[in-house]
């Protein structure tokens, strides 16, 4: 009886063929002969044929196809296995969305996905650090990894995606510096670095950015003064700079042109001085809690409409309480300062 030692690499190659991918890895480690047989290029791109022939669905959407294996089980192949079917079936998927499954890691044949538009990999227990490789999907606009547990630096190359429109990193153990590439993402609408380890000061080139509406850096360890560029992104709705070391007061009407800003936040920062007069009309939260302002809520607020919920607790803020912030404020939190005493209890207002 002839062993399989014996038989020729491609029949070797002919009878695994048709296992799945999962099992032809286990039939690697039987010997040398097997791994050397079922480990190259062109037995992947076999093996993938045999067992993975479905097409993708017409929406190029990476997820499940009629031979009952899910895709996301590429992101567990070898890195041989990973090239040779995005090279088969992966180049024109435009989306890979997947959360909730954990994936581990983000292999960097990622990059070989050359169409991909979006990619949102949320809640996956990914570890390691964001591959360079990413930095290859020149035609990404939306790029979600929030919620794991990746570790690092933001890569350099990510800076230099030409189309990106959404960044959102929120919630990871990713650490270092904002650059002054950051300039270079003129197409973003919205960044979320939010509730990760960076420091260091904001790049004016951050100013760049014109097309950015909502801003997420709370909950790191950014310092140093909110730069005065910051006023050039005109197009902001939600600016979150909360839970950080930012100090100094704030650049002159800074906010001014920010014609759209509904939602405010500068809270538990070392920020000191006045309180900004110039607060666009559409604000509708504004939060200046836990910091080092001194002076009086500005006369001008009294013309802000929309405004309906106001922290200035834990200041060193003085004078006395406008009445309209409790004939108009649903929710008002003014305490911890050296405010003028008032009593608000007939207000209907909701205070601390």
């Amino acid at each position: 009886m002839i062993s399989i030692q014996e038989l020729p690499p491609e029949v070797v190659q002919s009878v695994f063929a048709w296992l799945p991918p999962k099992q032809v890895h286990r039939m690697k480690a039987l010997s040398r002969k097997m791994n050397e047989c079922l480990s190259t290029a062109g037995f992947a791109r076999l093996n993938l044929s045999q067992v993975w022939f479905a097409p993708l669905s017409d929406d190029a959407v990476i997820g499940f196809n009629s031979s009952g294996i899910s895709e996301f089980e590429w992101f567990f192949w070898s890195q041989t296995y990973q090239t040779v079917y995005a090279d088969m079936k992966l180049k024109d998927v435009e989306v890979v969305s997947y959360s909730l499954i954990p994936l581990l890691h983000i292999p960097s044949t990622i990059g070989l996905l050359k169409n991909l538009k979006a990619l949102a990999l949320t809640q996956c227990s990914l570890s390691g650090h964001i591959p360079n490789a990413i930095g290859s999907l020149s035609n990404i606009q939306k790029l979600n990894l929030s919620e794991n547990c990746l570790e690092g630096p933001i890569p350099i190359e990510l800076y230099t995606l030409p189309l990106l429109q959404e960044l959102d990193l929120f919630n990871n153990q990713l650490e270092g510096v904002i650059p002054a590439e950051v300039g270079n993402w003129v197409s973003l609408r919205k960044l979320n670095l939010g509730s990760n380890n960076f420091h260091g000061s904001l790049p004016p080139e951050l100013g760049n950015c014109t097309m950015i509406r909502s801003l997420s850096l709370f909950g790191n360890q950014f310092e140093g003064p909110i730069p005065p560029q910051l006023g050039l992104l005109t197009h902001m709705i939600e600016l979150n700079l909360e839970d950080n070391n930012f100090s100094g007061p704030l650049p002159d009407n800074v906010f001014q042109n920010m014609s759209s800003l509904m939602i405010l936040l500068l809270s538990n920062n070392y920020l000191n001085g006045l309180l900004p007069n110039s607060i666009p009309a559409s604000i509708i939260v504004l939060s200046f809690h836990h910091c080092y302002f001194e002076g009086e809520i500005p006369a001008s607020w009294s013309l802000l409409e929309s405004l309906f919920e106001l922290h200035v607790e834990n200041n060193f803020l003085s004078g006395d309480i406008p009445e309209w912030c409790f004939d108009r404020l649903s929710r008002f939190y003014y305490h911890d300062n050296q405010f003028t005493l008032v009593d608000s209890e007939e207000s209907g207002v909701t205070t601390e």
